[in-house]
Order: C-alpha cells, then structure tokens, then sequence
C-alpha cells in the first residue's frame, strides 16, 4: 500500500515537474525477474523509474537511509533494502539474488555514483555478479533530463522534461567475466543515449 501511494505522489510530481516520455515501455514484461540497469545522473533517478511500470521496483540504497526506525520502516516498505557502500556487502548481495529469483524488478546503476556524462566514473563490476548468480536478464535503461529536475544539492524540483529510454532484455552467456557484463551494459546504456 505504502508502495502505491508513493508511486501515485511520484507521478503527481513527474506530471508538473517531469511530463516524462517514455520509450520502450513494452520492453518491461509483466513477470519475472529482471535487473534494470541504469545510467545515473541525480538522486531523483530510482523514482523516476517507477513511472515506467506498475510492477513493484526493488533496490539497493545505502545503509544510512535506514538508521532511523521511521525511515527505515518507509524504505522497507518501498521495496529498498541496505547495503553497506565501501565494502563486499554479501548480506546486500544474496538479499537482491533471492529477490531476483523470486520474479522480482531490481533496479541498479552499474556506475555506483550519480554524476554527469563529462566525468569520467568507475564501472562497477557487481551487476555482473548478480546477472551470474541469479540468472536473469538485464534491461537497459537511459535517463536523460533527471539532473536539471534535481540537481546535486537542489532543495526542490525544477521544470524539465525527462526521457527514459528502455532497451530490450539482455542475456549473458555463462561464465562470462563479471566485469566484461557490467561494461557490455553501460555500452547498451550509451547507445540507448542516441535514440533519446
């Protein structure tokens, strides 16, 4: 319920602020689990995809977001779990492979930092791990416009359009480098860029 209600009060937010164009929506299916995997550009970026779908989102958020007993019961509720950011977080990781085979959407952004195209981030080779342990397809998925709406450090939204672009579902042979398939994603990523 929790849920919904935010995903409603999201929308009411993307219609002023956003009126996002969604391309590719039917590149999402209605079952089963799925990694979306997404450039990420502002703190608005995790939300923003929940326009995409009515299917329920999960992600990794870091563990500060759920010090508080108020916070913590909200995350919960909205489908985040913790991960700790600046080391192997196995709990993290086996929480989203059970989520993963239980026919679940994970949301992830295999650069780990938001920040723009221009600077230069560091790929992170753990989306390749869970592709490999839970043996699920990946969904690309490209935000262009969320960080002139939120800005890095912006106390409200701003008015900019937003396009969310959606790739087909990927699959990775077995045994493939977990490195190899995170950056074989961020390219799937950039091309979708060109169709935005």
């Amino acid at each position: 319920m929790i849920y919904y209600i935010s995903l409603f009060v999201l929308r009411m937010i993307n219609r002023i602020y956003c009126r996002s164009t969604v391309i590719g929506k039917e590149h999402i299916p209605a079952k089963g689990g799925y990694i979306l995997a997404c450039n990420h550009i502002s703190n608005l970026d995790p939300f923003i995809i929940g326009v995409t779908t009515l299917r329920q989102l999960n992600f990794m958020a870091k563990e500060e977001m759920f010090r508080s007993k108020i916070g913590s019961f909200y995350w919960h509720q909205v489908g985040a779990f913790p991960i700790k950011r600046d080391e192997a977080d196995f709990r993290a990781i086996r929480e989203a492979i059970r989520r993963l085979k239980r026919g679940k959407l994970l949301v992830m952004f295999p650069e780990g930092t938001r920040g723009t195209a221009q600077r230069a981030k560091k790929i992170n080779p753990g989306v390749g791990l869970l592709v490999q342990k839970a043996g699920v397809p990946v969904i690309p998925i490209h935000l262009k416009g969320t960080e002139q709406v939120l800005p890095n450090d912006a106390k409200w939204f701003k008015r900019h359009p937003v396009t969310i672009t959606i790739g087909e579902p990927v699959r990775f042979p077995e045994k493939t480098p977990n490195n190899e398939i995170a950056l074989a994603i961020m390219e799937k990523i950039r091309q979708l860029s060109f169709q935005s």
